[in-house]
């Protein structure tokens, strides 16, 4: 038990936290985040429950109470069983619209957080849940707000395959770090495999080496390559990715759509039935 919620099964577990299912005092199923035993795990907590309120219940689990018990401090958000987390989509390269549709849904949420004033600085796959177009990031143990200044002890904290230049090098960091997580997880997924760095840090090479095997469509490579320019300020920021992407998603029902009007003139009077489940991405 951790004040009144019964741990029932674990969720998963990271460098700083272990989490788990577990039942309410009301009987509701949440999700509840223990942190290890370190000095400074109480206010940490504190911070990381603002922090998930700030984003908003539309970008994250909504947070719903954080304390501390015998077990240490805690964090309880909302469970979302009907997630799934994107480190399943990891294997083969993704297919074209459902890369579109999953950079849309990332790139929707980031620049959401952004205007409510939060940098997650952890964005990966492992802390995505998705359901259809519905996409959450979880974990903002080491978000920051926008224009915060640093008060930590200059320690770097990041997923280093995952972060961008200035976030390694520990230089100040804006919502331009997102944007470079977004153009990792869309080449990744884009590609089958993790871009891999240049000299200077960036992952420039991966628009050399891996994009003529991409899935991408050009316009969204094109996006992918600015996302992981070395200079933040070469970035495009959360929401022109987000424009883009609903630009091109625009564009390729307009061309289906065409299609099939072209092919009806053309007296083709039956067609074939389309999907309706899209395959699961391994």
């Amino acid at each position: 038990m951790v004040d009144g919620y019964r741990l029932v099964a674990p969720l998963g577990t990271g460098g700083m936290a272990d989490v788990f299912t577990a039942t309410s005092p009301t009987g509701e199923v949440v999700a509840v985040k223990i942190l290890r035993a370190v000095a400074g795990a109480a206010p940490t907590c504190g911070r990381e429950f603002g922090l998930t309120r700030a984003a908003g219940p539309d970008v994250t689990a909504p947070a719903l109470a954080h304390g501390i018990s015998a077990a240490g401090a805690y964090l309880v958000t909302a469970y979302l069983p009907d997630h799934r987390c994107a480190t399943e989509l990891a294997g083969d390269a993704m297919p074209a619209d459902q890369l579109l549709a999953f950079g849309s849904a990332l790139s929707r949420a980031l620049a959401t957080m952004h205007a409510r004033g939060v940098v997650h600085r952890d964005v990966k796959p492992a802390n995505l849940l998705l359901r259809g177009d519905d996409l959450r990031l979880i974990d903002f143990g080491i978000a920051r707000y926008v224009d915060e200044p640093r008060q930590d002890d200059g320690t770097v904290r990041c997923s280093p395959s995952w972060a961008a230049p200035e976030q390694r090098l520990g230089a100040p960091e804006t919502p331009a770090v997102d944007v470079f997580a977004w153009g990792c997880v869309l080449a990744c997924l884009a590609t089958g495999r993790h871009p891999e760095p240049d000299d200077d840090g960036a992952q420039q090479g991966w628009t050399d080496r891996s994009a003529s095997r991409s899935t991408a469509p050009a316009a969204l490579r094109a996006m992918i390559h600015a996302a992981l320019a070395a200079d933040p300020v070469d970035r495009p920021s959360a929401r022109q990715i987000a424009t883009s992407c609903t630009d091109q998603r625009t564009a390729s029902r307009r061309r289906i759509l065409s299609g099939f009007v072209d092919r009806g003139a053309a007296g083709v009077d039956r067609l074939p039935p389309l999907p309706t489940v899209l395959p699961r991405t391994r």
